[in-house]
C-alpha cells in the first residue's frame, strides 16, 4: 500500500454515519476495540464490482463512467474506489472541465455551485486555474442526498471523476457527507485534489 493513500485517512472523517451535525468526530467515535478493524477496513482494497456499492446503488452507475473504468477501481466504502492509472501532477497550474450533476437526486445542484467550489479549491491549495494547465479534472456527481431520510441522515454528494495529467489518468469514484450541500461539494473538491496531489509530482 502507498504512503499517500494515509492523506485520505483523516478526509475519511467527512464520510457519512462518521460525523455530527456540526462537521465534528464525536468523542467516542471509535473504541480500542474498533480500532483495529476499522484500521483494516480503511487499508482494504476490493474491486468495486464485487462491491455492496455496486451491487445496491446500480441506478449510479454508468452515468459517466464506463465498464472499463469501474473494472480498473480498487478500494473500500471508507477511502472510496480509485485507479491511480500512471498518474503524476505536474506543475501548480489546473484545468477545471466540470462537473455535471447526472444523477436523478443530484440534479438540483448547479454548475454554478460547483464551479465556485472549485475556485475556492483550488485558491486554498495554492493552485492556479487555468483551462491550458496540463492537470485537468472532469467528473459527474452520480448521486446527491438533498434532504436527510432514515438511510441516509446527512446531505452529501457522490462523484465520479476523470483527473489527467501528461503522465496518466486518474479515476475515483467516492461519496462523502457533511452537515450542508455546500460542505459537501466543497469537501469533494478537496478531497479530489488531495489525492492527486499526494499520489506523487512527475520530474
Amino acid at each position: 500500500m502507498k504512503g499517500w493513500v494515509l492523506v485520505a485517512v483523516g478526509a475519511c472523517l467527512g464520510s457519512p454515519g462518521l460525523v455530527h451535525a456540526d462537521g465534528q468526530p464525536p468523542r467516542d467515535w471509535i473504541t480500542p476495540g474498533q480500532a483495529e478493524p476499522l484500521l483494516k477496513r480503511l487499508f482494504e482494497r476490493e474491486p468495486f464490482l464485487a462491491s455492496a456499492e455496486a451491487r445496491e446503488d446500480r441506478s449510479t452507475l454508468n452515468l459517466f463512467f464506463t465498464k472499463a473504468d469501474y473494472d480498473s477501481l480498487r478500494g473500500n466504502p471508507i477511502l472510496g474506489y480509485w485507479d491511480t492509472g500512471g498518474f503524476l501532477w505536474v506543475g501548480n497550474r489546473v484545468a477545471w472541465d466540470g462537473v455535471v450533476s447526472v444523477g436523478k437526486s443530484s440534479r438540483p445542484i448547479t454548475a454554478k455551485a460547483w464551479n465556485a467550489a472549485f475556485v475556492h479549491v483550488a485558491r486554498k491549495r495554492r493552485l492556479v486555474v487555468d483551462k491550458d494547465a496540463p492537470i485537468r479534472l472532469r467528473g459527474a456527481c452520480v448521486a446527491g442526498v438533498l434532504a436527510p431520510t432514515a438511510r441516509e441522515p446527512k446531505l452529501g454528494v457522490a462523484l465520479e471523476v476523470r483527473v489527467k495529467s501528461p503522465t496518466g489518468v486518474l479515476r475515483l469514484r467516492f461519496g462523502i457527507g457533511k452537515a450542508t450541500i455546500e460542505d459537501a461539494i466543497g469537501a469533494s473538491l478537496d478531497r479530489i485534489m488531495g489525492f492527486a496531489l499526494a499520489i506523487g509530482r512527475a520530474e
